[in-house]
């Protein structure tokens, strides 16, 4: 037994000699540690933009020959890389049929010559809770400058859309949109952690229109001697402001005998604005709501002209407002006068407010004038 733990021993401990005389591997680990590391990534791109559109029916009940569009306004940022996207809502839609909501996303930008392999929107109509209620999501590769994502049917206008989706007559989108451009080399140290690069920009506006409104009385003597001397020119009110602007100046103009040469016995009503020089206003949008009344103020006559485009010193209104027949010479004309009550309400814009939420007056002024 005893010569049998010494042969052991003895074999151990020569063992352990030759282990320990052995050179070093000149593979070990050590030798990486001056090496580089290389991670080829797709680029990566995001960014989220809630948009809310407050008077909606406004851009609806606009009468135009061709589809109107609503256009957020330039959305970039610079840790996108130079990528600028534009938003476009057609109210009425594409062809104009006022049956749902068209919507297009344009692609701009400095970086011309990269490409988007593709990009992926997310659109989502959402209440003031930033609560989904309806969504849709496209995709498409190869998207070069100029070219537009497009739902043509984005939303029909239904009695839901109008009850639900509408709400306080604005439209709030939330558009998330991820692209992808050329790939890239990150290189690194081995001991170095490495991830794919995502960029993500949240954007808010809130795109709405001025609103203005003058309430008018006008009361027109001697109404027949203006028929008889004024032949086809017309009488003019001084003008009038919204207290809250000097910027647009307004006339209400009547003509007696008509502007339509073949029929004198119509009257016509009209509207002009200008705009002081100098100003910014957008477009101007505007209606006229116009009563004949008698002394007590009862409505005996009403006409209205639909909201419409006017440019500066544009004329607008009704041509045929009243007929000059026999009731109009007996009851609405009292006294040889034409009192009119006159409701002017237009709109400026559209103008793009960053802040969340944007609160909407109106400018009213209520005004008495004899002529």
């Amino acid at each position: 037994m005893d010569t049998f733990y010494i042969i052991c021993t003895l074999f151990f401990s020569s063992f352990c000699a030759f282990s320990h005389s052995q050179p070093s591997n000149p593979t070990s680990n050590a030798s990486y540690e001056n090496l580089n590391r290389c991670d080829t990534f797709i680029r990566t791109h995001e960014m989220k933009f809630i948009w809310a559109i407050h008077q909606f029916s406004v851009h609806e009940t606009l009468e135009t020959p061709v589809a109107r569009e609503i256009i957020s306004p330039r959305l970039h940022s610079s840790s996108t890389g130079g990528y600028e996207w534009e938003i476009r809502v057609i109210p009425n839609g594409v062809n104009n049929r006022n049956k749902s909501i068209s919507l297009k996303i344009y692609r701009f930008g400095y970086n011309i010559f990269e490409e988007v392999l593709a990009i992926e929107a997310n659109v989502s109509i959402i209440d003031h809770e930033e609560e989904t209620l309806f969504c849709k999501n496209l995709t498409q590769k190869h998207f070069q400058v100029g070219n537009y994502l497009y739902w043509e049917d984005f939303r029909g206008k239904n009695d839901y859309f109008r009850n639900r989706l509408l709400q306080n007559d604005t439209l709030t989108l939330s558009i998330d949109l991820r692209w992808f451009s050329d790939s890239y080399n990150q290189v690194s140290r081995q001991d170095e952690s490495s991830s794919e690069l995502a960029f993500e920009n949240t954007i808010r506006c809130d795109t709405y229109m001025k609103s203005y409104e003058i309430d008018y009385i006008w009361a027109i003597h001697q109404f027949s001697l203006h028929e008889d001397l004024l032949g086809d020119r017309e009488i003019k009110t001084p003008v009038l402001q919204a207290p809250t602007t000097d910027t647009y100046e307004w006339r209400i103009e009547i003509v007696p005998n008509s502007t339509d040469d073949k029929n004198t016995s119509i009257i016509s009503l009209y509207a002009t604005v200008g705009v002081k020089s100098g100003s910014t206003v957008g477009e101007i949008l505007a209606s006229i709501d116009a009563a004949i009344i008698d002394h007590e103020k009862r409505e005996l006559f009403s006409a209205k002209m639909r909201l419409k485009k006017f440019e500066n010193r544009e004329r607008g209104g009704m041509k045929d407002f009243c007929k000059k027949d026999h009731f109009f010479r007996n009851q609405l004309l009292r006294n040889d006068t034409l009192t009119l009550s006159i409701n002017l309400r237009w709109f400026a814009g559209p103008w793009n407010d960053v802040s969340p939420q944007h609160n909407i007056s109106i400018a009213r002024t209520n005004l008495i004038q004899s002529q």
